[in-house]
């Protein structure tokens, strides 16, 4: 392998990263399903308002059930969803995470 090419994957690779969106506990479901739509992604990290700890994840799931419960995507949060702690013990930095 040439070191040429190598530079030109690292190169390729930094293009494709992007900044990862996040949501917040306050931030609305509407919100959510606008933020992976652009981002093309089925999946979002919630996190602390004032900080990056992961609290737990929204996904598209989530969206749909939110609607197809007859709730207004616009005024239903994050927060609401996320109902079930569970303890990842110490496979992860943050020990509970909040599962929808």
């Amino acid at each position: 392998m040439q070191l040429g090419g190598d530079r030109e994957m690292a190169t390729t690779m930094r293009g494709a990263l992007r900044p990862i969106q996040k949501l917040r506990l306050r931030s609305t479901m509407a919100e959510a399903a606008r933020l992976m739509y652009q981002g093309g992604v089925a999946a979002l990290p919630v996190c602390l308002e004032d900080g990056p700890a992961i609290l737990g994840v929204i996904t598209e799931r989530d969206v749909i059930a939110t609607v197809a419960e007859g709730l207004d995507p616009i005024a239903v949060t994050v927060e609401e969803r996320l109902q079930s702690p569970r303890s990842l013990g110490g496979s992860c930095p943050c020990p509970d995470i909040w599962f929808s």
